[in-house]
């Protein structure tokens, strides 16, 4: 069993698509030693925004009905659920998103929560209610286990990192984020020394860092700031791809297509990274089942790249030159003018699809790649 927490030191970094990134690469791209697609439950412990939660469920409405999430079970356990009883919860009353993910949500949007009571959670107690869950996952046949945080650092976020096996602290690019990030990463270590005085045990956790939206490949700043730490590979800013997201994140990130995007590339090179530093053995399988670019005829490609306007203007221009010497001169015979209006009809009609149908749908193709050649370089790089 694999346990992976995804925090931040600040909000807006992108971990909530990070996390549901890594857990649709792992059941999608990558094969165990067993030749078997991993099992992922994704455990939403942001009790405050639910962001994953309301992400990864096709209906938002549904969460009304859910009785089993990460709060109720922080309560119950292990006093009153026995781990084979959670176990058997954890197969078949979580919700479904694919064959091999599930998801914890953190509450649902019935109950209320009592804040104050959760402020009093020790980081020791949770860690072990953690530890509890992290097992009763690994009897209902999962190997992988993800944790979403929430932004900032709490006791929860904390507890989380210190029961995983490994945790991955989201920032961006600007120092500021970088200096909050190594503070959270010492708030980690601190506990873990101040608890490893006790008879408690935690396990040995990883940590790395990844650096999310940047501007460019590499940030001088941050290595100036964070040098000598582990980072993993970082994922640059995508405008596009926020773009098509926002249009319908929910169908998007259900459906896969984050993963035929060149932001799923940088996921799976992180994702790639990370398993190799958790030492686990595992290969990387094609996409399949996902929606591949179309081909297109050359001549397409070539009047995609003329301007709308200058598509027009040959419209109106062989029109025009048709008509005038169809009415008026005369000067060429008469089936050169229907050859002319027909040219002319081409090119409105092209203009009318660049107008009215290419413009006004999402530029989907930015993200759409050649599987074959990304996989490929994607190899290239790991070795």
């Amino acid at each position: 069993m694999n346990a992976i927490a995804v925090v931040s030191g600040k909000g807006g970094t992108g971990k909530t698509i990070l996390s549901s990134g890594i857990a649709l690469t792992l059941t999608k791209r990558i094969l165990l030693e067993n030749e078997q697609n991993p099992k992922v439950l994704i455990v939403d412990l942001d009790l405050h925004v639910r962001g994953i939660s309301l992400l990864m469920y096709r209906d938002p409405s549904d969460l009304k009905e859910i009785q089993i999430t990460s709060h109720n079970l922080l309560n119950l356990i292990p006093n009153t659920i026995s781990i084979d009883s959670l176990a058997q919860d954890l197969k078949n009353e979580v919700f479904v998103i694919s064959e091999n993910i599930s998801v914890l949500p953190s509450t649902n949007l019935k109950s209320s929560i009592d804040w104050t009571k959760i402020h009093k959670w020790k980081v020791l107690e949770i860690i072990q209610k953690l530890e509890f869950l992290i097992d009763a996952a690994e009897k209902a046949g999962y190997q992988f286990i993800i944790f979403d945080t929430r932004a900032g650092p709490d006791n929860v976020s904390l507890a989380a990192s210190l029961a995983s096996d490994m945790t991955l602290i989201v920032l961006e690019q600007d120092r500021v984020s970088s200096l909050i990030s190594m503070g959270l990463m010492g708030e980690i270590e601190y506990l873990r020394n101040k608890i490893a005085k006790t008879e408690a045990r935690v396990p040995i956790s990883r940590i790395a860092f990844l650096q999310n939206k940047v501007l460019k490949s590499y940030s001088a700043d941050t290595e100036r700031v964070l040098m000598d730490l582990t980072f993993l590979p970082a994922i640059p800013l995508d405008l596009e791809f926020l773009n098509y997201y926002y249009l319908d994140a929910n169908k998007f990130m259900l459906s896969g297509q984050i993963l035929n995007t060149k932001l799923g590339q940088h996921i799976l090179k992180t994702t790639i990274k990370a398993l190799d530093d958790m030492r686990i053995k595992f290969t990387i399988i094609p996409l399949k089942g996902l929606k591949q670019p179309k081909k297109e005829l050359e001549i397409i490609k070539f009047v995609r790249k003329i301007p709308g306007r200058f598509l027009v203007a040959l419209a109106v221009t062989f029109e025009t030159f048709a008509l005038i010497n169809f009415i008026l001169f005369q000067f060429l015979p008469e089936r050169y003018s229907e050859v002319l209006g027909l040219v002319g009809i081409i090119f409105l009609a092209f203009s009318i699809y660049r107008y009215y149908i290419e413009d006004q749908k999402p530029k989907n193709d930015y993200f759409m790649i050649d599987n074959e050649e990304s996989s490929r370089e994607t190899e290239e790089e790991t070795k």
